[in-house]
């Protein structure tokens, strides 16, 4: 319930302080990610299932506050792999998925003044949905957590008109680990459609 509580709250701040700022980003993103660390244990697959939606507001003309929530599904199949579940052990192909759900506050730094190309720095800290899911012929072994997790950005935002760019930018997720899941990791590039509005 907390949980609840606290995203509704940062997407209240967010969206509710529109009116009060000079400048606004609505980025959206598609974003294939790569799995890294624990995560590609589980599954090493590259998606192209993936993409987010970010939102920034300019308080000075390089530093803003902002925010982010996403939707990435890895999947992958795997045979001749054992599932054990209490006592029980069967080994057949099985089709592993993994779904990530970033949402996080966020804030952003320009490193030049407004013009055609503007290369900047963000960092993100919030939470991070992970749910994997394990299916085995009639078997099926699902597990949750709702993790800690920071993501730094580094990219660039090409300004093609006063109030349409496109962004290029890699993304690093990671969480901390949880009663039901390990750390999870994953790089993300994105691609995304700009809206500015000054």
């Amino acid at each position: 319930m907390k949980s609840k509580i606290y995203i509704i709250s940062i997407l209240l701040l967010i969206f509710s302080t529109v009116s009060y700022s000079q400048t606004t980003y609505l980025k959206f993103n598609f974003a294939p990610m790569v799995p890294t660390g624990n995560t590609a244990n589980f599954i090493s697959n590259t998606s192209a299932r993936s993409g987010n939606i970010e939102y920034y507001m300019m308080s000075t003309s390089r530093f803003g506050f902002g925010g982010e929530i996403g939707f990435t599904s890895l999947f992958e199949k795997k045979e001749g792999e054992t599932l054990t579940s209490g006592t029980l052990s069967i080994t057949g192909t099985q089709f592993r998925y993994h779904n990530l759900v970033p949402i996080m506050p966020a804030a952003i730094y320009f490193f030049n003044e407004p013009g055609s190309i503007r290369p900047y720095v963000a960092i993100g800290a919030g939470f991070i949905m992970n749910t994997q899911r394990i299916e085995l012929g009639i078997f099926q072994e699902r597990t949750s957590s709702f993790q800690i997790g920071i993501r730094p950005e580094l990219g660039s935002i090409f300004q093609l008109s006063e109030y349409v760019a496109i962004k290029l930018s890699g993304k690093y997720y990671n969480t901390l680990g949880g009663s039901n899941l390990p750390s999870q990791s994953a790089i993300g590039v994105n691609f995304g459609f700009v809206v500015t509005q000054r």
